[in-house]
This record gives structure tokens, C-alpha cells and sequence, in this order.
């Protein structure tokens, strides 16, 4: 049975904002993360005050996200630059 993922308003106009064929890109990272959301070969988990949470590079970009086990939700956090997606 796979996940299904829920983003904020502010990350999906962020990703609104983004070239077209990034934005296809994330979705199609996104659903592959619904497929498997701990596949080490796409995402890692993260320490410090983001424990808990996961991370997946794309191009130059994290998604951050946090997996709820018992209802199947990947809750995306944020995506943004991995300078900046860290500090928020």
C-alpha cells in the first residue's frame, strides 16, 4: 500500500514558481517517496533539531518531509535550496 503526500500553500506556490520541468521532476520524486518514503537510495534521516524527519535531493533543491506511519502521509515540509531549505 503506498503513501500519499500533503504540502503547505507557501511550498506549493514555491514550487508553482519553479521551471516546468523541475516542477515534474519533484512530483515524480514525491511519488516515488509515496512508493517507499525510507528508500536510502532517494531520501535520508535527518539530525540535530530536524530528527524525525527525512530529506531528498533534487538537482540543487531538498524536500524536506516527515512520514506518518499510521495514516500514509508524507508531510512535505518544505522545498527549497539546500543553503537555504535548513535554516527555515
Amino acid at each position: 500500500m503506498t503513501f500519499r503526500y500533503v504540502m503547505s500553500g507557501r511550498v506549493e506556490r514555491y514550487v508553482s514558481r519553479l521551471e516546468p520541468r523541475v516542477q515534474r521532476d519533484i512530483g515524480h520524486r514525491l511519488r516515488e517517496l509515496c512508493e517507499d518514503p525510507y528508500d536510502r537510495n532517494v531520501s535520508k534521516p535527518l539530525k540535530g533539531p530536524l530528527e524525525g524527519k527525512r530529506s531528498s535531493d533534487l538537482y540543487n533543491l531538498r524536500i524536506i518531509y516527515e512520514v506518518d506511519d499510521t495514516v500514509r502521509v508524507l508531510d512535505v515540509i518544505d522545498i527549497g535550496p539546500r543553503g537555504d531549505v535548513y535554516k527555515r
